[in-house]
């Protein structure tokens, strides 16, 4: 028992670092970006107050972070109806940044404004962990052109949100096992394998939807489907 413990512990303590990176890295951005105005004279109140906002944004959702872990087991969770295409746009606060500045292009397609009966906090996560995975892929395999995708529509049982990229997509050899806990292929420091793994478990086990990756002509498409009752859709 204890050692089981200790292992849960471990992967939650991993889970945190893997998705505090992001935030923290944009925060000392802003701090560095305030910084040098002030090494140079160049100080705008407009531009000052926006990096300010823009730190405390980032330090919210880090305290939030904290919370959304702290009650990923907790029995007795209450699910709210919630916009996929308002909880994208919050990512995209968060993570936006850091895309611009890595000259990713963001698009976007929004063909559904329907609420979904859902754990909005867990599902912004999910988003997160693909953007950034998709940001990691862009950087390593293209130069220039890089691009990712975000689309939701809906059907009469489900709304689907798809992230996509043009980073070449996943390796035939290794699809079927992204899914598999611990499994990564980024090294020790940037990785713990459990994104994907505990992804695939917030939107199969606890929104009764489905998580699919396919390659694309261009690279990977992560699929999000969530059912607009509240049954089950089957996977597989």
């Amino acid at each position: 028992m204890t050692q089981s413990r200790h292992a849960a512990m471990g992967e939650m303590i991993s889970m945190i670092a893997h998705q505090w990176r992001q935030p923290i890295s944009v925060i000392a951005m802003e701090a560095n970006n305030m910084l040098a105005d002030i090494e140079f004279d160049d100080i705008e109140p407009d531009t000052f107050s926006k990096d300010a906002k823009m730190i405390i944004k980032q330090t919210q959702y880090l305290s939030k972070t904290i919370d959304d872990f702290r009650n990923f087991f907790r029995p007795g969770k209450q699910k709210e109806y919630a916009k996929p295409r308002d909880i994208v746009d919050e990512c995209l606060v968060i993570m936006g940044k850091t895309l611009e500045n890595q000259n990713i292009e963001l698009l976007k397609a929004y063909h559904s404004d329907r609420n979904v009966l859902i754990y909005s906090r867990e599902l912004l996560q999910v988003i997160i962990n693909i953007i950034k995975n998709a940001k990691e892929a862009l950087l390593e395999n293209r130069k220039k052109n890089r691009q990712i995708s975000i689309t939701i529509t809906e059907t009469k049982v489900a709304i689907t949100l798809s992230i996509i990229d043009n980073a070449g997509g996943i390796p035939d050899k290794i699809q079927h096992t992204i899914f598999e806990p611990y499994f990564s292929t980024k090294d020790k420091k940037s990785g713990t394998g459990l994104g994907l793994y505990m992804s695939k478990i917030i939107v199969e086990e606890h929104m009764n939807g489905q998580l699919e990756i396919k390659n694309t002509s261009d690279g990977a498409q992560f699929s999000i489907t969530l059912p607009i009752n509240t049954h089950p859709i089957k996977v597989g």
